[in-house]
């Protein structure tokens, strides 16, 4: 499973523990549209992803900063109201698990944007909570890392010192 996977997995699990009022209504990436009859709900989704300059490079660790989305639906005339509780919540929630419980470095709320639609008889009340999430991957194995320093430390064999005095050159008295 990839680590973005594992990460929205979390936050969803997070979620349904909670027992919000979205109750078993928490998804993971849905691509198709809610049903009324099912309000409120919440969808949990991953936007960008980027790479931490200073770890940009080829080998070794990757810090990634990704942005995920928890969006809070509700319908009805207290709509507003009601998803505004609902988001405020999930803000709780992971207020007092900064770093997903201990899967990410760490997950900072950024953004709060609402929104509203409707479809002419229904009014669709939204919040969607902007979370910045730092993990680390492509850690070396503990071993794999004491290997490769064993081998660039045991593998340096300098030309000087004891066993060398061989290859030394005699440079005679220079100032005479």
């Amino acid at each position: 499973m990839h680590s973005r996977e594992t990460i929205r997995e979390t936050f969803v699990k997070l979620i349904k523990k909670a027992k919000t009022s979205a109750g078993e209504n928490v998804f993971n990436m849905r691509d198709f549209n809610f049903f009324l009859e099912k309000m409120p709900a919440i969808n949990v989704s991953t936007q960008s992803e980027s790479i931490d300059e200073t770890y940009q490079h080829d080998y070794g660790m990757r810090r990634r900063v990704l942005t995920v989305d928890v969006e809070c639906y509700a319908t009805g005339d207290d709509g507003a109201r009601f998803v505004d509780e609902l988001a405020s919540t999930v803000e709780d929630i992971f207020h007092v698990h900064p770093n997903l419980k201990n899967t990410v470095e760490t997950c900072r709320l950024q953004n709060i944007a609402m929104a509203f639609g409707d479809n002419g008889s229904v009014a669709l009340h939204g919040s969607i909570l902007t979370f910045e999430v730092t993990y680390v991957t492509h850690i070396p194995h503990p071993e794999e890392a004491a290997e490769t320093l064993k081998t660039l430390f045991v593998g340096l064999d300098p030309e000087t010192g004891r066993g060398n005095e061989d290859k030394y050159q005699k440079i005679g008295n220079i100032h005479a």
